[in-house]
């Protein structure tokens, strides 16, 4: 591989005394713990990253401002998603305050886990999501493979969103549900506003097979990626410390590196290792 400085586009820190993690369940155990740039660092530098993406894990406030705390203090932090409560009358005032934080890069809206995921085009989170559009500010949207089609009605109704797609939607990894999944992502990537995170694969695959496995046909949802956005607008994330449920943070950059190896040509390689996250956040790159 050649010495690039690369950018995790996705990953996160949490202190679980500060009692905001209610998504974590029995079954993650093994995670539910501290998790903050101490443990990461050395993983990152080991493989050729200078930095990260901070990307919230809890929907409050509280969980926010302690991320942008972490950064201020913290280099390898390149910048915060944050949260914005889309139902919050105040919005207005708390994102005018976050913007003036220059490692806040902007929020993340959690479509997997909105009950009505059409409220989110009403009221307060309609106006959000305008002025949002209006601003250019980036978007990550988090849904699962079942809500791809809502997501598809928001690009519809504000097509100039900057939007980031965690976890590329978030496939079930059964052949089965691939056609129906690739086919909703090659009409969201022909907005030329969204982009892709290559992330969140052994989580999914762990949670069908209940297992990991490297032999698993990771490379042809790649594949498709690749193919639909180009590659300009894929990015990689490790989803660290989520990915240790199925895999270490080794294995997931390994996966990528590999398909890399396999499939690109060596100029290939600076976007989906950095430069799209940086260009997508409004980062300066330092690779």
């Amino acid at each position: 591989m050649p010495e690039l400085k690369r950018i995790d586009a996705h990953q996160h820190y949490w202190r679980i005394s500060r009692g905001d993690y209610d998504w974590m369940t029995h079954d993650m155990s093994s995670i539910r713990r501290d998790y903050l740039p101490g443990d990461l660092v050395p993983t990152l530098l080991r493989h050729n990253f200078y930095g990260s993406i901070a990307v919230q894990a809890a929907a409050t406030y509280e969980e926010t401002n302690f991320l942008i705390d972490l950064a201020a203090s913290d280099s390898t932090i390149l910048g915060v998603v944050g949260w914005i409560d889309p139902y919050d009358g105040q919005w207005l005032t708390r994102i005018e305050a976050y913007r003036r934080i220059p490692k806040w890069r902007g929020y993340r809206l959690m479509v997997e886990y909105t009950e009505n995921t059409y409220s989110l085009l009403e009221g307060t989170s309609k106006e959000l999501l305008m002025y949002s559009s209006l601003e250019n500010i980036p978007i990550d949207i988090l849904v699962r493979c079942d809500q791809l089609s809502f997501l598809l009605d928001v690009i519809d109704r504000f097509p100039n969103l900057r939007i980031i797609l965690d976890h590329m939607g978030k496939p079930t990894m059964q052949p089965r549900d691939f056609a129906r999944w690739a086919e909703y992502i090659k009409v969201i990537a022909s907005n030329e506003n969204v982009y892709v995170k290559i992330s969140g694969m052994v989580t999914e695959a762990k949670k069908t097979y209940g297992y990991y496995a490297p032999d698993l046909n990771f490379h042809q949802y790649i594949d498709h990626v690749v193919d639909v956005f180009g590659l300009s607008r894929i990015v990689f994330g490790s989803d660290w410390p989520v990915c240790l449920l199925a895999t270490s943070y080794s294995e997931v950059v390994g996966i990528i590196e590999r398909y890399v190896q396999s499939r690109m040509v060596m100029s290939s390689w600076e976007g989906l290792w950095g430069t799209n996250a940086a260009e997508f956040y409004g980062l300066q790159w330092g690779g």
